[in-house]
């Protein structure tokens, strides 16, 4: 395993051990910033979007409020808790490295 995969193995079991902690002082999103994204990416209610290092959903939320559904990745088991506590099966959580979730159907963010 090369030195860049050990670090983010490394970060990731750091992340799941404060994961708390992050959920409740990460600073949220301004809604303004997926406003955008929704208008830039022509996206309608229904689209699809992969959330890449979803964490413990600050950004699910937004991705969901705004009617899209969301397929969230994160390697911390822990941090996905907190996510899977908060939406339940409003998103689609998985547990792992982006790099080897290979979508099974297209998306449109």
């Amino acid at each position: 395993m090369s030195w860049l995969w050990r670090l983010s193995a490394q970060r990731s079991q750091e992340f799941d051990a404060a994961a708390g902690a992050y959920d409740r002082y990460r600073p949220r999103y301004p809604i303004e910033l997926f406003d955008d994204i929704i208008y830039l990416g022509e996206l309608k209610p229904g689209a699809t979007a992969i959330e890449i290092r979803a964490g413990t959903g600050i950004a699910t939320g937004s991705l969901i409020g705004h009617g899209l559904r969301v397929v969230a990745i994160d390697t911390s088991p822990a941090m996905l808790s907190i996510a899977r506590e908060k939406f339940g099966t409003n998103a689609r959580f998985v547990e792992g490295r982006f790099e080897d979730c290979l979508p099974t159907e297209s998306t449109d963010l």
